[in-house]
């Protein structure tokens, strides 16, 4: 009796982990394409160590893409830069609106 409370066991806790590791690799998916829709660079994967002449051919090739993340990168920072700006103008303004200018409370001495 004991073998089938042991299979049963076991066998709702490889549903409940496959359940995690579903729930973890969507989770992942979510957070990369976040990424992606933020800098407008896919996500690189860590890759395997090379040998030097594999990494030095490759750092060669991709210099010209260096170039064309970077204005990316600032291009994305700079449409960041000016939706923050944005916000503290709106927050500001809301600010303003509820308060009104110049009203302080009333300190008593």
């Amino acid at each position: 009796m004991s073998s089938i409370r042991n299979n049963s066991t076991s066998s709702t806790s490889s549903s409940r982990r496959a359940s995690v590791m579903n729930t973890l690799k969507e989770h992942h998916r979510a957070s990369n394409a976040a990424f992606q829709a933020l800098y407008g660079v896919p996500v690189q994967q860590p890759t395997t160590t090379r040998n030097n002449s594999a990494a030095s051919a490759h750092s060669n090739a991709s210099t010209e893409s260096l170039d064309s993340q970077k204005k990316s990168k600032r291009s994305s920072w700079a449409s960041v830069k000016s939706a923050v700006q944005a916000n503290r103008k709106a927050a500001n303004a809301a600010y303003l609106t509820y308060y009104g200018v110049g009203t302080n409370p009333v300190r008593s001495p």
